[in-house]
């Protein structure tokens, strides 16, 4: 608390020196059908509004607020819903090594792109052409060594709602903090990361169990890495330890492994492979309880402002498959994109690969989606 204080304060005593703004922001609309029933239809619109402040660039010491105005309407259900938030809303200061960023924001971090195990503090979906994800309020600290190497410190106040791909939300009002400490190896890097959280699984419960557990412990170690070698590979692996009242252990073990490369075909077929092993278990040994997921995506840019990709995601225990192919046309300040999508009558992948408030619904439907950047 005293840090964020003085930090705060020297943040204000440099008010009075030169400040420029930056003002931009986002408006999108889209419409999602679904083909088995054209009434199962949704509309709704977005406005992202941002305001850049930089107080002082050696060292920087800049910030950044912005809002989601949203409105959306389902012709199904003849409802409709309006909503105004903080989007992001943080202070930094900065060297050309360190780095202090306080304030709702997003973090993220790990090699993989679609089944991530390390997708701890965000929800990003590789299918959404926004990018849209909920902020964290956080303390971050990085401190960036001469040989590439980086430490990561935070500290997060939970709200209570669920971050990231957790299924139990944090208690509300809790404390939560980790750390990441990185490193270069032979032709690409090695990480380790912990965070340590207090669980509220009340939210799951019946009434006469919410008094039961309380608050459960969860401790998260992860170990990731990425290389360059003619191709890109990666891989994540975490570890997840709860101490649930009346279960003495509870693990989930997750691993990753990753793999791109670019096709020297026409203006290059970009290919990216993942593999996602899950396990859930009350001892550390015990893999029975496993399920795996594959998921291929390809991207290819057509001409200079259009660019098509594909996305399949396989559950190897279900034998279930959700496809999903769009096409892209960007300017200068707008982007028009037009979806399909393919999948099951009931998702056994949303908690891994998309945010909450994602337009992509389940069976087979159709997207469109128009954005204007200012």
């Amino acid at each position: 608390m005293r840090f964020l204080t003085i930090f705060f304060i020297f943040l204000a005593s440099h008010l009075a020196f030169s400040m420029a703004w930056n003002i931009k922001g986002q408006a999108s609309g889209w419409n999602n059908t679904n083909f088995a029933d054209v009434q199962n239809t949704q509309v709704g619109m977005q406005y992202l509004p941002q305001a850049e402040l930089t107080v002082a660039e050696n060292p920087l010491i800049d910030a950044d607020i912005a809002l989601n105005a949203t409105s959306s309407y389902d012709f199904k259900s003849e409802s409709g819903s309006t909503d105004i938030s903080i989007y992001r809303a943080w202070a930094r200061y900065s060297t050309s090594q360190f780095e202090a960023r306080m304030g709702l924001q997003q973090i993220k971090f790990g090699p993989a792109m679609i089944l991530r195990p390390l997708m701890w503090f965000d929800q990003l979906d590789p299918r959404d052409p926004l990018q849209f994800t909920k902020g964290v309020a956080a303390g971050l600290l990085r401190y960036y060594f001469l040989n590439n190497a980086n430490i990561w410190l935070w500290g997060l106040l939970s709200n209570g709602e669920r971050k990231g791909a957790e299924i139990i939300p944090s208690a509300d009002n809790s404390l939560e903090f980790g750390g990441r400490i990185q490193h270069p190896v032979s032709r690409g890097e090695v990480a380790f990361t912990y965070h340590h959280r207090n669980a509220n699984a009340d939210p799951l419960l019946e009434d006469w169990l919410k008094s039961a557990p309380g608050p459960i412990p969860e401790n998260r170690y992860a170990l990731d890495g990425k290389w360059d070698v003619g191709i890109g590979l990666w891989f994540e692996g975490v570890l997840s330890q709860k101490e649930i009242a009346y279960v003495p252990i509870n693990y989930e073990k997750y691993l990753t492994i990753g793999a791109d490369y670019t096709v020297g075909l026409g203006n290059g077929l970009h290919v990216l492979g993942e593999h996602l092993f899950m396990n859930t278990s009350a001892t550390l040994d015990d893999y029975e309880n496993r399920t795996e997921f594959s998921a291929v995506l390809a991207d290819y840019h057509v001409t200079l402002w259009d660019m098509v990709m594909g996305i399949v995601y396989y559950n190897w225990k279900t034998n279930d498959s959700y496809k999903f192919l769009t096409w892209r046309r960007t300017y200068d300040n707008w982007s028009f994109n037009a979806a399909f999508y393919w999948n099951p009558a009931t998702s056994s992948v949303a908690g891994l690969t998309q945010n909450e408030r994602s337009t992509f619904g389940l069976g087979k439907g159709f997207q469109f989606m128009v954005i204007f950047n200012h």
